[in-house]
């Protein structure tokens, strides 16, 4: 059986991003649950928030939290280098019996 040699391409892991200049602020997104898509910019020179709260037409009013690196604990960045927010999960307001 012969192998074949395939080239590899640059996958999202190997491509450099862009980071955000200190003037600028840093870039962010929210992913999944209802305000999917959402972006923003945090002000410039200070720390991303560990937490943000954000209306969504549909559902009021929404926890995201940042997401880490699961190796280096560093905020984890998307394919265009803006910060990534996931939902925080809700108890529903009444319980079933």
């Amino acid at each position: 059986m012969r192998r074949v040699r395939t080239r590899r391409r640059p996958g999202p892991a190997r491509r450099t991003t862009a980071q955000p200049s200190a003037d600028t602020g840093a870039a962010a997104r929210a992913w999944c649950g209802p305000g999917h898509g959402l972006e923003w910019t945090s002000p410039p020179g200070e720390v991303p928030a560990g937490l943000v709260e954000l209306s969504t037409a549909v559902d009021g009013e929404w926890s995201y939290r940042l997401a880490l690196h699961p190796v280096t604990q560093h905020p984890a960045r998307d394919h265009q280098g803006r910060l990534v927010y996931l939902p925080v999960a809700r108890l529903p307001a009444d319980p079933l019996p």
